[in-house]
């Protein structure tokens, strides 16, 4: 038997014990060992019995109503729970993402402007020849009009 039978039923004799009954006048009739009747008790007339069974099956139906509701509330509760949870996940794994492309985009930059632009060898090369041929061509002019001077 579930948890929850168990506690409806638990439930619906406190209910059934602490509920007042009013009987009145010849409802009940009270009899002893001996008397007519081969136990101790009261006898209900049909009047009473039936407004015991009534109140029974009311209180019954109270509980399940009652266990109901406090079923609908907490799950209506849980659910809630859960959707805003699944929603803080969502805004910290975007946020994350954004983090990560702003470090990203940052760190490309940095290492774009760090990086000297380099020349190659062989345009290294050819400068250095050009300007070998360069310096001695002014060398030889110089020492031409330096000649010619004397």
């Amino acid at each position: 038997m579930s948890i929850s039978k168990k506690l409806f039923k638990i439930l619906a004799l406190l209910l059934f014990l602490t509920s007042p009954l009013k009987v009145y006048g010849q409802d009940s009739v009270s009899i002893r060992k001996g008397e007519s009747a081969p136990f101790s008790g009261t006898l209900l007339t049909d009047k009473s019995a039936a407004t015991l069974l009534v109140n029974a099956e009311l209180c019954e139906e109270k509980v399940k109503i009652e266990y109901q509701i406090r079923l609908d509330k907490l799950n209506a509760k849980y659910k809630l729970s859960e959707e805003l949870w699944k929603i803080q996940l969502e805004s910290q794994q975007s946020r994350y993402n954004i983090v990560v492309e702003s470090q990203d985009r940052q760190l490309d930059y940095l290492l774009k402007a760090n990086t000297k632009p380099t020349i190659s060898r062989e345009v290294a090369f050819i400068i250095g020849i050009a300007s070998g041929v360069v310096l001695a061509t002014a060398s030889a002019y110089s020492y031409s009009l330096v000649a010619q001077a004397n």
